[in-house]
């Protein structure tokens, strides 16, 4: 007849097979153990880091949060529990599980101080710059979705608009060529000019756009006048009155390079006459 095992040392079975990067045998231990005791914060973390290596991260965090359930002082556990939760979040939509890992790897360091157990603390600083890392990339990944987004909302917004990018063509293929002769009027390039092209100008103050800026309903507008509108008028667009999202606002770099192109030409149209005239 077999004798049977306790718990210590199913435990103590799981520790060797652990060793030998049996991961899955040795969870298969610590499950045994923790049938036979389930108040033992230790074989819920034996368990745990079985799963980390098998990249199982949600039973990892299962496994360290119970063990810190039953054990709040139990550094190692807050570690452990921290860590999943940064693997967690790389998959995530978001940066909320990353920054609950560090809090959580920030809890343990204070806990090394609390303790004096200072063997702990290069660790537990490493895991943090590493879930810093993590949290700085996954923003930007969701930024560069936000963006992508933003754009695909304009792009279907601006279906029908390619008129507008048929003009920029146009325009710069004419300011390629001959001079169009176009004169400086005495109050400066900022002032209504006739050959001035009407895309280059902002429909709420009719005026060169400065920095122009692609709003929700496709069309251009000088930025701090849509933002005046926005904040005197509401969020619509100020032409066709569709109610936009005054957030989305995208720069066009098109326009400003067209705009100052054509400014540039003027300039040197108007120098050259004043050197004709010395």
């Amino acid at each position: 007849m077999s004798k049977e095992l306790s718990s210590a040392e199913y435990k103590e079975r799981g520790n060797q097979l652990y060793a030998k990067q049996l991961y899955t045998e040795a969870i298969q231990q610590y499950s045994k153990a923790i049938e036979l005791n389930d108040l033992n914060p230790i074989f819920y973390f034996n368990r745990s880091k079985c799963f980390k290596q098998l990249k199982h991260f949600d039973s990892q965090y299962e496994d360290s949060l119970r063990a810190i359930e039953l054990d709040d002082t139990y550094i190692k556990a807050w570690i452990a529990n921290g860590e999943s939760l940064v693997e967690l979040g790389k998959s995530s939509q978001s940066a909320d599980k990353i920054d609950k890992g560090i809090q959580r790897l920030h809890k343990a360091l204070g806990m090394c101080f609390k303790q004096g157990k200072r063997e702990f603390e290069r660790e537990i600083e490493a895991q943090i710059r590493k879930a810093r890392k993590v949290k700085w990339y996954k923003e930007d990944e969701i930024s560069r979705g936000e963006r992508q987004q933003m754009m695909s909302v304009l792009q279907q917004q601006m279906e029908g608009q390619s008129e507008v990018y048929e003009r920029f063509g146009r325009y710069l293929e004419q300011a390629s060529g001959p001079q169009s002769g176009a004169q400086e009027q005495k109050g400066g390039v900022g002032e209504k000019h006739g050959n001035i092209p009407d895309f280059l100008l902002c429909k709420i103050k009719d005026d060169f756009m400065e920095d122009p800026v692609i709003i929700q309903s496709g069309f251009t507008y000088e930025r701090k006048c849509i933002e005046t509108h926005f904040k005197m008028n509401g969020a619509t667009d100020p032409i066709t009155r569709q109610v936009v999202d005054p957030k989305i606002m995208i720069p066009n770099i098109q326009l400003k390079q067209a705009t100052e192109h054509f400014i540039d030409r003027i300039k040197n149209s108007s120098n050259k006459q004043r050197t004709t005239k010395i």
